[in-house]
């Protein structure tokens, strides 16, 4: 895992969450699944190509994504 190039990801969801959902998250330290060991209820996954490949799964317990999902929807209209 190459912190280059997780590191500016990593910031740019927090700066999003923040400024359009007035949100402050805070993200766990990134890391490799190598199992199914936790699990969550929603999941977005970004895939990667070019230069740089694989991509970036972030996950969400269901009130979590509904609450965020919902914030969402507000700011859109």
């Amino acid at each position: 895992m190459n912190a280059e190039l997780i590191n500016p990801f990593v910031q740019s969801i927090k700066n999003t969450f923040r400024v359009m959902c007035d949100l402050y998250v805070r993200i766990a330290a990134p890391e490799v699944k190598v199992n199914d060991g936790d699990a969550y209820d929603i999941s977005g996954h970004i895939a990667f190509s070019g230069s740089a490949t694989g991509g970036v799964t972030l996950c969400f317990q269901f009130q979590d994504a509904a609450n965020i999902a919902k914030i969402f929807s507000r700011s859109a209209t």
